[in-house]
């Protein structure tokens, strides 16, 4: 299965800089979902999952950040 890195960035109310960032370090795709209605919309549900590492792991897990 293919590992990847996936940021979350939540911007402040005004957009000018990163209030809240959240990184999940090698994420596996689990599955997804394709849902398509009758008209424009349409969505896509994706599950990850990711191991959480130690105290000293830096390579695996979820690493939170922002303005303080």
């Amino acid at each position: 299965a293919v590992k990847r890195d996936i940021t979350v960035t939540m911007k402040t109310r005004c957009g000018e800089a990163n209030n809240l960032v959240y990184t999940f370090k090698n994420a596996e795709l689990d599955s997804q979902n394709m849902s398509s209605t009758i008209g424009d919309n349409k969505s896509v549900d994706l599950t990850f999952s990711t191991q959480i590492g130690g105290p000293t792991d830096t390579a695996n897990g979820v690493f939170i950040s922002g303005a303080g």
